[in-house]
């Protein structure tokens, strides 16, 4: 289950930093943690804490059960110290999942957090570790952060952020155990996905000959390992003249081709075309490329035939 959590958005930029795998951090912006209870899991990304001071946290709030945002309901964060309590509340999402309160601590030290949800059939009290409220010039935050609920190493921090999360489908579920279906063997037939093959066009008449034996799908091969070789049949009654013009003629298609695609792209990384008229452009501006080198081969092949005084 992914549990590290990236938020972001217009009111909170200076929040905006990964959430690590230790399931809190502190900067010098502020601090997050992570924190789960049973029925729902907590990310709060907060200021940093400074008695007599106004900070604000953003608590984001999931529901086990079904891994949607919390949308109704109210969360108090609660500073628990040696002098008693500092209760801090909001009794309504800011958005859905999202409560954002307001912390005014009066004193500085240590205090536990804890974190109350109160809403339709949840009405839990959450630990949420340890933190340090400081001063101006020292200011405080996450001193000790909760423990996950497994004891797992995660291994590269993967940030998500919980909006994306929350548009997300997906469950856990209980491992059980269990009987495997009985394996079967038997033959298939794989087929490459759209787009998947690619299609040479000749623009002259060319021999084909198999280096090996002819190839078919799914035949093993060793890579660059060479499959058919074509050799270009040029007309004899065909003049040298004729040849460098239909080079010439294939050079400058290619190359407006080229510009082409060129402009659609960049119109495309706009969204001012559609992908289909990038991928036609690409498509033709390939074929126009093979043709111009299959003219420059048939006039390569024309002068060699010439000098040899062979067809």
């Amino acid at each position: 289950m992914l549990t590290a959590c990236h938020h972001h958005d217009a009111h909170d930029d200076h929040h905006d930093h990964d959430h690590p795998s230790d399931h809190g951090s502190a900067t010098a912006a502020g601090w997050a943690i992570t924190a789960w209870g049973e029925h729902v899991e907590l990310f709060p990304k907060s200021d940093v804490l400074i008695a007599g001071t106004a900070s604000t946290a953003h608590v984001h709030v999931t529901r086990l059960a079904d891994f949607s945002p919390l949308t109704d309901g109210a969360v108090s964060m609660i500073l628990r110290g040696p002098n008693g309590d500092e209760v801090f509340r909001a009794d309504a999402p800011t958005r859905p999942g999202v409560f954002d309160i307001a912390l005014t601590p009066q004193a500085t030290g240590e205090f536990d957090l804890v974190f109350r949800v109160e809403a339709a059939g949840i009405d839990e009290a959450v630990r949420g570790g340890r933190v340090r409220v400081g001063t101006a010039a020292d200011p405080g935050g996450i001193v000790v952060a909760p423990a996950p609920r497994g004891g797992t190493d995660g291994g590269e921090p993967l940030p998500l952020r919980k909006e994306a999360q929350w548009r997300s489908d997906f469950a856990t579920s209980w491992v059980r155990r269990g009987a495997l279906a009985r394996s079967l063997e038997g033959w298939v037939q794989v087929r490459p996905p759209a787009g998947g093959e690619r299609r040479l066009a000749s623009p002259r008449a060319r021999g084909g000959s198999a280096a090996d034996a002819w190839p078919f799908p799914g035949q093993r091969v060793a890579g660059g390992a060479p499959l058919v070789r074509i050799t270009p049949l040029v007309a004899a009654e065909r003049s040298l003249a004729s040849l460098e013009a239909a080079v010439a003629e294939r050079a400058i298609e290619a190359r407006a081709a080229a510009e082409r695609l060129a402009r659609l792209e960049q119109l495309l990384a706009l969204e001012a075309v559609s992908l289909r008229d990038v991928e036609e452009a690409r498509y033709r501006t390939e074929i126009l490329t093979t043709q111009r080198a299959a003219a420059d081969d048939d006039l390569q092949a024309a002068r060699a035939a010439r000098q040899r005084g062979a067809s």
